[in-house]
């Protein structure tokens, strides 16, 4: 389920809008839209999501991390570290299974 709060912090946070006074007033000039409205926003947990949305697309915004919190690039980094990892394995065990046939060749000679 979409939360209108924690995207609204996201986009507050991509920014780099800091916090206490004035970050609400940064966040809706951000947004292109009045305080007041970024506060009826906030009040009635929902929001005008294009509005929201083209201004992120404007930026390149990951709208997967937008949306859900993960980025999509950190998950591609997982699983590309996770293939890696799998190959040093494999790299090792030939690398074993090499210098037991070497071995077997001096034996047999």
């Amino acid at each position: 389920m979409i939360n209108p709060q924690q995207i609204l912090d996201r986009v507050k946070k991509r920014e780099d809008l800091g916090s206490g006074w004035g970050t609400e007033v940064r966040l809706a000039k951000f947004l292109g839209i009045s305080k007041e409205n970024l506060k009826q926003w906030r009040n009635r947990e929902s929001f005008n999501f294009g509005s929201i949305l083209s201004t992120c697309e404007s930026k390149h915004y990951d709208l997967h991390w937008l949306l859900t919190g993960e980025s999509l690039v950190d998950k591609a980094v997982a699983v590309k570290n996770l293939e890696i990892e799998k190959l040093r394995k494999e790299l090792a065990d030939c690398r074993a299974q090499i210098k037991i046939l070497k071995e077997t060749i001096i034996e047999s000679k």
